[in-house]
């Protein structure tokens, strides 16, 4: 084990105590015993599965070659719920503990199977792990899923018929998925994804079949992305199932499939959610608050500008560090105002670009015309390092990284957004800008076995510091400033320069994690 990861683990293990402490002085004794007993074993099983891990080829040809298999994220999603549902507690919203006991039993079960399905991805060439080992991993495995079922019955039969079957395909498609799009993910990414999907599903999924009524209101907006990424998940799942042939002699079946699923599944369950057609609601909720055709006009501005950098990286022959991370800069002028005037709005306008995205590379993908070949062109001017497999997800990876505080949090504030939710800006937008930034002109010191440098994370944690303290001190939050800050700043930004992880992804949970249990 090498001396970065070494300090990865460190810095993933104190996170993980943060939260268990602020589980125990916040939840009842009993839901924190099974929380405590499901995150130590899948801590143990990945440490022990990273500490096994010699590198295989017949494993490492299926994902990124420029990164470790990054096992040890997998824990970041349930630690999200955990931090999510202290900070709950936390702000005074009363919240029917079924709720609680289903949503934890569902993120522990579901990231169970994620590192039941990590732990069994090895060479069959290749010899097996001592006895200890082999026997280890699932009797810690095992432990996990059955506190965590204890969560899940105790919320009721349906929520632990549910659980058990999405944990099921959360398996099936880790395992499976880096056979058809390999060298796309890391392990730790692929599982990390995965669970955020199936966790941002179980929310509202959960609240329409409970039998029991949460006295908390469950915003529309959370149903209605439920319904979006479903419907698009579909329609590239079955234009994908197609024979080949037909996809490409036939590729207009692509825009038949759409309108189908939109037609039968997307209208129907919209209209049962919002109680009017999806259209007619997302006009009325735009243009009847001022607020927010102001925010809509000044997003455009900023896409204008957005625009201007893509013409001036695109004439380039290769962008550079600093004009990559001008695009950040941008974000952050996006998000910072939405978060600040109208959180709600902003979510609306996240999912709508997030589905947008995943339609633009579902095309760019297939090919399919008019428009595949020219999205592919342009896209292949701003591809990654990271970016190796068939599909393009940084820029997707950096949206959902800034969205997902305002996708995961289970409150929403009437006057701007807690801190918390800025943790996506604060992270990725400031931080890791200027990690790359003042480290490409200042960076002389270099991080054990790393190309990321001491002033790099050192300016990473000065940024983050001085935007939370700026936000604190002008009204746009009213969260204490106070040394409990300090750790959540330094942590984030020590695992920025140890990760090898797609940042855009992982960074915000761990600092969201973070940030809700300070």
């Amino acid at each position: 084990m090498t001396p970065r990861i070494q300090l990865e683990i460190l810095v993933i293990l104190a996170t993980t105590v943060f939260v268990l402490f602020a589980a125990w002085n916040t939840f009842s004794a009993q839901l924190s015993v099974c929380v405590t007993v499901s995150v130590c074993c899948q801590f143990l099983t990945l440490t022990l599965k990273t500490y096994l891990d010699n590198q295989q080829p017949h494993i490492r040809q299926l994902f990124r070659s420029k990164a470790d298999l990054g096992y040890l994220c997998s824990m970041l999603v349930p630690l999200t719920v955990v931090a999510d549902l202290v900070f709950i507690a936390r702000q005074n919203v009363f919240i029917d503990m079924n709720y609680a006991y289903s949503m934890l039993g569902c993120a522990f079960l579901v990231s169970s199977m994620a590192a039941l399905a990590v732990i069994t991805n090895r060479d069959p060439s290749k010899r097996l792990p001592s006895t200890c080992s082999l026997w280890t991993m699932p009797v810690f495995i095992t432990a996990s899923a059955i506190s965590s079922s204890v969560m899940l019955v105790m919320a009721g039969t349906m929520a632990t018929v549910m659980a058990l079957v999405l944990s099921v395909l959360v398996f099936l498609v880790i395992f499976h998925l880096p056979n058809h799009l390999p060298r796309t993910f890391t392990l730790g990414e692929l599982s990390c994804s995965i669970q955020l999907l199936a966790v941002l599903l179980w929310k509202p999924v959960h609240v329409y079949t409970s039998t029991d009524i949460i006295n908390f209101k469950i915003y529309s907006i959370d149903s209605l992305h439920t319904i979006i990424f479903a419907a698009l998940l579909v329609i590239i799942i079955m234009y994908v199932l197609l024979p080949a042939t037909v996809r490409g002699e036939r590729p207009w079946v692509f825009y038949v499939v759409f309108t189908c699923v939109s037609a039968v599944f997307v209208i129907p369950a919209s209209y049962l959610v919002l109680r009017k057609d999806i259209v007619t609601w997302m006009f009325t909720s735009i243009f009847k608050h001022p607020k927010r055709v102001s925010l809509l006009l000044y997003w455009l501005v900023c896409s204008v500008v957005a625009a201007v950098l893509s013409l001036y990286q695109g004439s380039s022959a290769k962008g550079d560090t600093i004009t990559r991370k001008s695009f950040h800069l941008v974000i952050v002028a996006v998000y910072i105002p939405g978060l600040m005037v109208d959180a709600e709005f902003l979510h609306l306008a996240s999912v709508c670009a997030g589905a947008f995205l995943l339609l633009l590379e579902a095309v760019r993908v297939h090919s399919i015309p008019p428009l595949g070949q020219v999205i592919d062109s342009s896209f292949k001017m701003f591809v990654d390092d990271k970016d190796e497999g068939p599909v393009i997800l940084t820029h997707i990876y950096l949206l959902v990284g800034l969205s997902l505080p305002l996708w995961i949090s289970s409150i929403r504030p009437v006057n701007g957004a807690l801190l918390p939710m800025y943790s996506g800006v604060i992270s990725l937008g400031v931080g890791d800008t200027a990690a790359s930034v003042g480290g490409v002109l200042l960076g002389q010191h270099k991080w054990p076995e790393s190309n990321k440098s001491l002033e790099g994370t050192a300016l990473c944690a000065i940024s983050q510091a001085l935007v939370m303290a700026c936000l604190t001190l002008s009204g746009g939050v009213s969260s204490p400033l106070g040394l409990s800050l300090v750790l959540p700043v330094i942590l984030s930004s020590l695992y920025e320069a140890f990760t090898l992880q797609v940042d855009n992804l992982v960074l915000p949970l761990l600092t969201y994690s973070l940030l809700c249990v300070s």
